[in-house]
């Protein structure tokens, strides 16, 4: 039986600006962080 192994995993962690800022009840954000896997 072939079994697949993992052998590594490898994450980025990226910060995007925002087409335009998000207004929230308490802050406004400028951009967010994407997570490459």
């Amino acid at each position: 039986m072939n079994t697949t192994k993992i052998e590594r995993i490898e994450t980025r962690l990226v910060d995007l600006p925002t087409i335009r800022p998000h207004k929230l009840s308490v802050a406004t954000m400028y951009g967010q962080t994407l997570m490459l896997v």
